[in-house]
């Protein structure tokens, strides 16, 4: 049994990564379901909404875990309701996670933090983390500028330390899951493979853009400022990715995407993986299907 699962309590290695305002109960249950971690999102900074996700996913009895998105956080109200809501597992993102480690380990939780360099990783792992999300440069949504792939980075991190790591960013499958393994990780973590799931909440024309973009399909949006994002080619995302800034109000029209499949209302995040995947499946098939796979490459 691998370090992740014993931390997690999952069947399976395989953990849903936490988007905003996707990653909630209908999603996170499907994948615990099938074997692997769903995670709860709160970087959607909708807290009450939140932590009502987090008591359905406690009440269903599953195994999953929840993410603070440090930087997202207006206050302590969702690190003080993770620790008292009877969670094992959480991710910690977007900042250091050094305040952070202390009250959730006395409350019984495991931490990992999710780092897209070497030296992050290093600081975290002097900080106490339990283990490291090690994100690549090919996933979507937030990034950082500098961009190094999740197959240097994880050679990197496994050097310097012997924390368990969940490689995130470009993995779709058992193809994947096994290079991820070869080099040193011990689970994967898979986004834009699950928006583009059966039980993803999301409109169908946002389901269709993820299947339908090639390996080329994405752009890094603002590389010079904060936040640094990964997004689909769009109308709306080319004009922003060669004026290289971010409108201040990008983020507005987020939901217009998500739930309304309008793909010009603001950036739709996805990750290079997008050009790998090429059907809508539901989660079990998803996670079936990567197990499958894993076991006849690493026989």
């Amino acid at each position: 049994m691998n370090r992740v699962l014993a931390h997690t309590g999952a069947r399976y290695p395989i953990v849903q990564a936490p988007m905003g305002w996707i990653a909630r109960t209908p999603l996170a249950s499907a994948v615990s379901r099938a074997g692997g971690l769903g995670i709860i999102e709160t970087s959607s900074g909708e807290t009450a909404a939140c932590q009502h996700e987090i008591r359905q996913m406690v009440a269903l009895g599953l195994p999953f875990g929840v993410n603070l998105p440090i930087r997202f956080l207006k206050d302590d109200a969702m690190l003080r309701f993770v620790c008292e809501s009877g969670i094992r597992f959480v991710t910690t993102s977007a900042g250091s996670p050094a305040k952070f480690i202390a009250p959730l380990h006395a409350a019984g939780i495991v931490v990992y933090h999710a780092v897209p360099t070497l030296e992050m990783a290093l600081k975290c792992v002097e900080a106490g983390v339990d283990g490291l999300v090690v994100e690549g440069a090919e996933g979507g949504g937030f990034k950082n500028p500098e961009e190094v792939g999740t197959l240097v980075l994880l050679q990197a991190i496994r050097e310097k330390v012997d924390v368990p790591l969940i490689a995130a960013g470009g993995i779709v499958d058992g193809r994947g899951m096994a290079a991820a393994f070869a080099l040193g990780a011990e689970a994967i973590q898979m986004g834009t493979r699950f928006v583009a799931s059966a039980e993803s909440p999301v409109h169908d024309g946002y389901k269709n853009a993820i299947v339908n973009a090639s390996t080329t399909g994405t752009l890094m949006l603002n590389k010079q400022g904060t936040p640094c994002i990964r997004a689909l080619k769009t109308d709306w995302s080319q004009p922003v990715y060669e004026a290289g800034v971010l409108p201040a109000d990008a983020f507005k029209g987020i939901q217009g995407v998500y739930f309304g499949g309008d793909m010009n209302a603001a950036p739709a995040l996805a990750g290079q993986s997008a050009g790998l995947i090429h059907s809508v499946a539901s989660a079990q098939q998803i996670i079936e299907q990567t197990v499958a796979e894993f076991h006849a490459i690493t026989a």
